[in-house]
């Protein structure tokens, strides 16, 4: 489950950059953006539009998540997520004053390596490693999942889209929840998505039928996919592996609906905010989940 953007864009499809590490746009090499508002001409710093076409990715990708039978709406997930961390990541470096495009030197000459005349600009995977060095992130290890899983949908995966949906929803919230964490904690909280995007309408796992059908979905995935599966997660340090900022699960619980006409219809408990004895039975439940999940033919990790 990932909550629905309220904004719609033209945009349609899975978004394609070609080569990974070419960006022409944006470039830190841009203008400064001017805004015209009430006959006063605004600068904008030139990280701010690359701000806005991240978030805009992002919009797209939860968009594309949550549409209900759009052909590989999965990998469009993946592939528009990735664009937004790499916008966001763009934008930090752009305006911390990094260059991230590619510099050889032909001589004593330093000069912008081009491919098809643009600017060969860093892959998601090098600022992930400039923005994350430590070896055990949730963060990064979240990331370079996605990086990886991108790979293999776009190539060799792209039948399996609801299964693989359904193995890894969890990695795809954290993902969603870094970003807007990410987001906030560089650009403020007036760059937060929180407005634009609500929880979606859904049955899911809500009845025993729905429940079924998701767990026979989940068990389809091929032999390949949950090797790669289960050998990501075993090379994982556990509390990488256990942090939410890796895998963001829910677990909902029904209540009554009369409440007061102020309660919201879904509120969010923090762990942080249980006490030591509640989340103590959250974890061993969550432990039972995961030796469920990955137990059987999921443990056996081969090097192919």
């Amino acid at each position: 489950m990932i909550m629905q953007a309220q904004t719609r864009s033209n945009t349609k499809g899975v978004g394609h950059t070609g080569q990974q590490g070419l960006a022409s746009f944006p470039d830190v090499s841009h203008p400064e953006q001017k805004d015209v508002a009430g006959g006063a001409v605004m600068t904008r710093p030139r990280w701010w539009s690359i701000v806005q076409a991240s978030r805009e990715e992002a919009c797209l990708a939860v968009e594309m998540y949550n549409r209900p039978g759009a052909p590989r709406s999965y990998e469009a997930f993946v592939v528009h997520m990735h664009l937004a961390w790499l916008y966001l990541l763009q934008a930090v470096a752009c305006r911390s004053g990094v260059d991230y495009r590619y510099i050889e030197m032909r001589g004593r000459a330093r000069r912008i390596v081009r491919v098809d005349g643009e600017p060969k600009t860093w892959d998601l995977d090098r600022h992930v490693s400039e923005r994350w060095p430590a070896v055990n992130d949730p963060v990064q290890a979240n990331l370079q999942f996605f990086i990886a899983l991108r790979n293999k949908i776009e190539h060799r995966y792209t039948h399996f889209q609801e299964a693989l949906a359904i193995a890894t929803g969890g990695h795809a919230h954290a993902l969603l929840v870094n970003y807007e964490v990410e987001l906030t904690s560089q650009f403020g909280a007036e760059a937060s998505l929180a407005h634009q995007l609500r929880f979606p309408v859904f049955v899911g796992s809500f009845t025993e039928g729905g429940e079924a059908v998701l767990r026979q979905l989940r068990a389809s995935l091929p032999a390949g996919l949950r090797r790669f599966l289960t050998c990501y997660h075993d090379g994982l340090d556990p509390q990488v592996r256990d942090d939410s900022r890796f895998e963001f699960r829910l677990r909902l619980t029904q209540v009554t609906a009369g409440r007061g006409g102020d309660a919201l219809p879904l509120e969010f408990v923090r762990l942080a905010d249980m006490s030591a004895e509640q989340q103590a039975a959250l974890g061993e439940q969550a432990r039972q989940v995961l030796q469920s999940r990955f137990s059987g033919a999921w443990s056996r990790c081969c090097s192919a």
